[in-house]
């Protein structure tokens, strides 16, 4: 079996095993969530060994430069020298500050962060409970927000959501590690346009980040699309109204899988709806977030329409008890 090697630890595993699975069946803690590359909390550095392009794939140029790779994506190979590419340690304590129900299964949480964290719209932080159980999360509020905003569905049966929805009182508090993730809005490209789709709970980095444009002054024209199965899974009408009644530059599109739905709401797919909006703003840079399978269709179908890889960040939901 190939040995490699975490800091000065070794490690066999089998091979064709991921450097993700050896780590962390070696005991080693290191944040991890979609398994699929997308979220980029798995982040990891090598110093020595080789590194196959799909372990690099949708990193930017600094971050393949300095030899860092998804271990999720990397297999395992002899003589492979891994090391942190980013915090793993407690960066503090978050503490819950509000908690509403906007419908039965989903809670927007706000939480008091620790000095010095201050997340950008779209990164992901993982939330880690007293009994060490991990989940992350993605960032609907702003760096210079008093309190960080999260969304959450609560998962039947799901140790961690059940948590967080429910049975945590107000004043709890969690430990934090991150952010994490690249799904943020790149500097200098305000007039570039944006498509932003969130389906159910992924409307949170899409409403930070379309937040985020608004702050900068955004001038090309941002769509979001919200998607979910029902009118009723169409949450956060209030704060998305006051966004677009603000921002007319901004065009909100509401898209659900089954009707009735009330004026304003289309009832159809979500991946047609998106390639009609990426069809009307082809230099669109596109911002995924939602159900994992929702997520891979829509990202096929914007490639397939001409959307290159680098235009592309997708954020897929993997559900997790």
């Amino acid at each position: 079996m190939p040995t490699i090697y975490w800091r000065e630890q070794a490690i066999e595993a089998p091979t064709g095993q991921s450097a993700l699975d050896a780590l962390l069946n070696a005991g080693v803690v290191i944040p991890n969530a979609c398994r699929a590359g997308a979220c980029q909390s798995c982040l990891v550095r090598a110093s020595a060994g080789e590194l196959p392009p799909q372990a690099q794939a949708g990193l930017r140029d600094d971050q393949r430069a300095r030899g860092e790779a998804l271990a999720c994506r990397l297999p395992v190979s002899e003589g492979l020298h891994l090391e942190p590419a980013g915090p793993l340690s407690i960066a503090g304590e978050l503490v819950l500050t509000r908690r509403a129900h906007p419908t039965d299964s989903v809670a927007v949480l706000h939480l008091l962060p620790p000095p010095g964290l201050r997340p950008l719209a779209g990164q992901l932080l993982h939330l880690i409970r007293e009994d060490g159980l991990s989940r992350p999360y993605s960032v609907a509020s702003l760096p210079d927000d008093t309190l960080i905003e999260l969304h959450v569905r609560q998962v039947p049966g799901g140790r961690m959501s059940t948590t967080l929805c429910d049975t945590a009182p107000i004043g709890a508090r969690f430990g934090v590690r991150g952010p994490f993730g690249d799904c943020t809005l790149r500097d200098g490209e305000q007039d570039r346009p944006l498509l932003l789709v969130g389906v159910g709970t992924g409307l949170a980095p899409m409403l930070g980040l379309a937040r985020d444009a608004y702050a900068r002054g955004w001038r090309a024209p941002v769509t979001l699309i919200q998607a979910g199965l029902n009118e009723a899974a169409l949450y956060q009408p209030e704060a998305l109204t006051a966004l677009t009644a603000a921002w007319p530059g901004l065009d909100w599109r509401r898209v659900v899988l089954q009707g009735p739905a009330a004026d304003g709401v289309e009832v159809g797919d979500v991946v047609e709806a998106a390639k009609t909006s990426y069809a009307a703003a082809p230099s669109a840079r596109v911002y995924l977030c939602g159900d994992a399978a929702v997520v891979n269709r829509l990202r096929r179908a914007l490639f397939l329409a001409g959307a290159s890889l680098s235009a592309l960040h997708a954020d897929p939901f993997t559900p997790t008890a």
